[in-house]
């Protein structure tokens, strides 16, 4: 049993696994880590950071919350995010205020 369960720990460090933390992080700091995204045309900026938070989001939980904002009213948006991304310690969403304009 510890040989599965070190096996299991071990796999998990050389995939890479996503925490929900760090999921939010990635989801809430996307403004601010993508540069390209903000150095674009504003017509291709929701475009360029939607793509960016897609290819570097990988936790499950975060990755179907960001998925599923599209069909959530447009009012309730930022509070679900912050809400949830508060649960994990992330006070700070920076992509909220690029949503919001």
């Amino acid at each position: 049993m510890k040989r599965i369960v070190l096996g299991a720990a071990l796999l998990g460090l050389l995939v890479g696994c996503q925490s929900r933390a760090e999921g939010f992080r990635v989801l809430c700091n996307a403004p601010r880590d993508c540069a390209a995204c903000m150095a674009a045309p504003p017509e291709q900026q929701a475009t360029l950071l939607a793509a960016y938070i897609d290819d570097h989001l990988s936790n499950g939980e975060v990755r179907d919350l960001f998925q599923h904002l599209p069909q959530v009213d447009p009012a309730q948006r930022a509070t679900l995010v912050r809400s949830a991304a508060a649960a994990d310690g992330i006070t700070e969403c920076p992509v909220l205020e690029v949503w919001e304009h």
